[in-house]
């Protein structure tokens, strides 16, 4: 496979170009085709992105384990708060 002036982008012995990068340690992988250099950065820029919006939405939300520390910290101050009275 020879590769493209683009890192994550080969060719193979048909001329068919293969996307093949990992990105913040997620792999993307795609067999492309017979596509123009342009069509395969294009597709690979957009699975980066989508791979960036993928991470940003499950940072975003807030993680079971962290819900329930939260509640048991507030039911175990107010159950204080009962018996201080």
């Amino acid at each position: 496979m020879s590769c493209t002036r683009i890192l994550g982008i080969t060719v193979n012995a048909a001329g068919q170009r293969i996307m093949d990068k990992e990105h913040r340690g997620i792999r993307i992988y795609a067999r492309l085709g017979t596509v123009s250099e342009e069509d395969a950065q294009q597709r690979l820029i957009a699975e980066m992105e989508r791979v960036d919006r993928e991470l940003q939405r499950k940072a975003a939300r807030p993680r079971f384990a962290d819900a329930a520390a939260r509640y048991l910290e507030e039911s175990r101050s107010l159950a204080n708060f009962g018996q201080s009275m």
